[in-house]
């Protein structure tokens, strides 16, 4: 039977009540059967207190954390594999900033990583404020049409174009911005053509965050060519329009015959309110499971990666003393 490492990776500063939680998380870990191991590991100078002799490790911080995985995965991961504490293998990261994550939950994570064998599971809830909803305040900076005919691409009937085509493969199109365009963060929404009509249930979004110059588009088919518009993102002051969150890879479109409406993608019936909302899941950095270490270091369009939904209670995370409070607060209700 597979027995898996289970890596703690504590926060360099949290709030001193959850010293209590810590100690209980590692004594209730260290008990469950599946785990062959449990490691910790925090920055230098790290105030969680925690001290295992022989299983703690320090480690270097890393800013730059994925956001599908608990925080300091990678960091650890690499400090506990360049040690040679960590040898590949299954293994389970928790968060334990996530105080109200059972033990019952951590079993039916393995359960389900055992049944589907994927290089990765996330823990996943449902949005709280589904993104379906959401309008961008936008400012229109360029727009045109792009031919993609005879293997290149060709800015249409524009001399100057603040966003330039360039095909990288047969189904790969680089998309080149302006240097001084990218102080700001970006929209850009690709409708393609066939046949000279847009094709607008393929239309696609893509944000360009401040400073990025270049973004690879692979359109989900081969299309003669595109329209397109480039819009600033407006934080505040004057805006052109409001622009809808929409994507070919997002469960729900613009209706056709509308630019507000939005339906469900497969059924085309409007979202009319909660009851219409498609299911849609996003990473709450709880726990992960993974079928090696590489698997931990390599990016999720690498990887087959498995969701594992947990109950919004069960995805709380606590990082400082104000989440602790309202935390404390929702639990003497309960």
């Amino acid at each position: 039977m597979h027995k898996f490492t289970a890596i703690i990776p504590f926060p360099a500063e949290s709030p001193h009540q959850l010293r209590l939680h810590y100690e209980k998380l590692l004594e209730e870990l260290s008990s469950l059967d599946v785990f062959s191991r449990v490691l910790t590991t925090a920055p230098k100078n790290s105030s969680s207190g925690i001290i295992q002799a022989g299983r703690h490790f320090e480690i270097v911080q890393n800013l730059n954390e994925p956001e599908h995985l608990p925080p300091g995965t990678q960091a650890s991961v690499l400090s506990l594999s360049s040690k040679e504490v960590l040898k590949d293998g299954y293994v389970v990261v928790i968060n334990p900033a996530a105080v109200r994550l059972t033990t019952a939950s951590i079993r039916t994570a393995i359960r389900s990583f055992k049944e589907t064998l994927p290089n990765l599971l996330v823990s996943c809830s449902l949005f709280r404020e589904h993104p379906c909803q959401y309008n961008l305040y936008t400012s229109v900076m360029d727009a045109g049409s792009v031919d993609f005919t005879d293997g290149c691409c060709v800015n249409v009937n524009l001399s100057s174009p603040l966003v330039r085509f360039k095909r990288k493969a047969i189904s790969t199109i680089e998309m080149m911005f302006a240097p001084y365009v990218t102080d700001n963060d970006l929209l850009l929404q690709t409708v393609p053509l066939n046949s000279g009509v847009p094709d607008w249930n393929a239309s696609e979004q893509f944000f360009i965050p401040k400073g990025k110059c270049r973004v690879a588009w692979t359109p989900v088919k081969q299309y003669e060519g595109c329209m397109y518009t480039l819009m600033k993102i407006v934080k505040d002051g004057w805006c052109d329009c409001l622009t809808p969150l929409v994507s070919a890879f997002l469960p729900w479109k613009l209706d056709s015959y509308s630019d507000v409406t939005r339906v469900l993608r497969d059924t085309g019936t409007p979202i009319q309110g909660r009851q219409n909302f498609p299911d849609l899941l996003q990473p709450n950095r709880v726990i992960a499971v993974a079928d090696s270490v590489s698997s931990l270091l390599r990016t999720p369009s690498e990887l087959h990666v498995r969701p594992l939904v947990l109950e919004n209670s069960e995805s709380i995370v606590i990082e400082d003393e104000v989440d602790w409070f309202q935390h404390s607060a929702a639990m003497e209700m309960a």
